[in-house]
């Protein structure tokens, strides 16, 4: 007898193969991507390094110095500015291809333990329910993301931010393990997820201003949390990795280097800061809210319902501060926007809008799962009908079926996905040029070492690949960096 299809199980590898469907052209377009500006910047010395010893010691080594160096003159991300000097084009051009496919996979990698971690293990889904809301998220975040050239593409940004946000959900995953760990003593597990934990907030701390900034609140909060409610367990637990993130924090914000980047700055008062972020948070938090959003956590909505329904019954969850868990969700978004605003009085780049866009995604299903419970707490559900209408041979499926056939219609075919942009411009042949015309600036570049050499400027200059070109002007910095990267005499940009 043919075995019957489990429609629940098809639904969720459903929404992991339409995950996957839609990134292949923005992994395809890697293949196409360039270093721009601030890439040759931070990795002039690990090139040349790397260029003279092949020494995988000597490279790392000289990553350090970079940092130690960014660190007194320019700004405190020692973390950031020890990956940004690592940029791949270091080994060769053709090495930057791994710049977009690293960060798309550090993303989804991230986003799926974290999703696995949180989903599964502490909120009572099933393991693939779990795992397929890691990939459904990370979809909605690459693809409608403020900036995928600054999030994907420009490793400089990228490895900044987008990265770094990756590092964060790690961070607070590891924070909620030992903080939920149910040993009653200090173990040889324990102790090393605490390391772990303290290790990684550390780095973390060392990163783009607003994921530390987030990172060490986090932190801050479950202490204070442990220390009004009298546990000295969940204190103690986490007294190392606020430390490590508290030290990091002061060493980034205090650098020597931070103090030089602020002084082009005009700093913004506290009380503007925080109208400011207040503001542009629920801007952006309204603007960014699109179909695919809705749609997804619509979808979700039954399988949280049963979720919560197993915590309610476990005595697990109470949902009873759906007001707090609200604003709570409202204020983090705006929260992200006081770093920027306070340090350089405007709300950042592409870069830093895609951490918040991020947030924003991630915060959203959270929230609908904690209003599901809240539901499931004050109005008498006939629970014995919510089990059997989730059965697999139920009309409900056939229902989720079509929703997410419309969503992933509005996928495939909405202007605005990264994925339908991306194929456009490899089917038109853009990627190829500016791939082509990119080379032969490098391979020139690389022949012309010690001469003043000029480029023409590109005939195209596709929107996800292409951030900033060289100047007219041979006296100006990214001119200057391009340089000494190859070791010219000068270049120029020519008409």
């Amino acid at each position: 007898m043919k075995k019957k299809i489990n429609i629940e199980t098809f639904f969720f590898v459903s929404i992991i193969v339409v995950s996957v469907a839609f990134l292949l052209p923005l992994i395809v377009l890697s293949f196409y991507n360039h270093p721009s500006v601030d890439d040759f910047s931070y990795s002039i010395s690990t090139h040349e390094v790397w260029k003279n010893t092949n020494s995988v010691f000597s490279l790392v080594a000289e990553a350090f110095r970079t940092s130690a160096k960014y660190y007194n003159t320019w700004q405190g991300l020692y973390s950031s500015a020890f990956l940004l000097s690592l940029q791949p084009s270091i080994f060769g051009e053709s090495w930057y291809a791994l710049a977009g496919i690293f960060i798309i996979a550090a993303f989804y990698c991230s986003s799926i333990f974290f999703c696995y971690y949180m989903f599964y293990k502490k909120l009572e889904l099933k393991k693939l329910e779990a795992v397929s809301i890691g990939f459904l998220i990370s979809m909605l975040c690459i693809q409608w993301m403020p900036s995928a050239l600054q999030g994907i593409y420009w490793f400089n940004g990228a490895g900044n931010y987008t990265f770094f946000f990756a590092i964060l959900l790690f961070v607070v995953v590891c924070i909620t393990s030992i903080s939920s760990d149910t040993s009653k003593v200090l173990n040889v597990k324990l102790c090393l997820k605490i390391l772990i934990t303290s290790i990684f907030a550390f780095i973390l701390s060392g990163g783009n201003h607003v994921t530390a900034f987030m990172g060490f609140l986090t932190i801050a909060t479950v202490v204070m949390y442990g220390f009004f409610r009298k546990n000295k367990m969940l204190v103690f637990r986490n007294l190392l990795p606020f430390a490590f993130s508290l030290f990091g924090l002061l060493l980034n914000f205090l650098s020597p280097g931070t103090k030089i980047r602020q002084s082009n700055f005009q700093k913004t008062g506290f009380v503007k800061t925080i109208v400011l972020a207040t503001f542009r948070g629920f801007e952006n938090t309204n603007l960014w809210i699109n179909v695919a959003i809705i749609l997804s956590i619509l979808l979700m909505i039954p399988f949280f319902l049963r979720a919560a329904q197993r915590l309610l019954e476990n005595g697990k969850c109470k949902f009873d501060k759906p007001l707090l868990v609200l604003i709570l969700g409202a204020a983090y978004p705006c929260l992200e926007f006081c770093p920027p605003f306070y340090a350089v009085g405007h709300e950042g780049d592409g870069r830093l809008l895609n951490v918040v866009y991020f947030s924003i995604v991630f915060i959203l299903f959270f929230e609908m799962f904690y209003i599901c419970g809240w539901f499931l707490s004050k109005i008498k559900v006939d629970l014995e009908f919510v089990k059997k209408s989730l059965q697999p041979k139920s009309k409900i499926f056939s229902i989720l079926a079509v929703l997410f056939l419309c969503m992933t219609f509005f996928c495939a075919c909405g202007r605005s996905s990264y994925g339908f942009q991306a194929t456009r411009m490899i089917l038109n042949g853009r990627a190829a040029q500016y791939d082509k015309e990119a080379n032969e600036r490098a391979k020139k570049a690389e022949e012309s070492a010690g001469l003043d050499i000029q480029f023409k400027q590109f005939s195209v200059k596709p929107s996800l690949l292409f951030i900033e070109d060289l100047s007219e002007d041979s006296e100006i910095w990214p001119n200057i960096d391009y340089a000494r990267f190859y070791n010219l005499k000068s270049v120029t940009l020519v008409e």
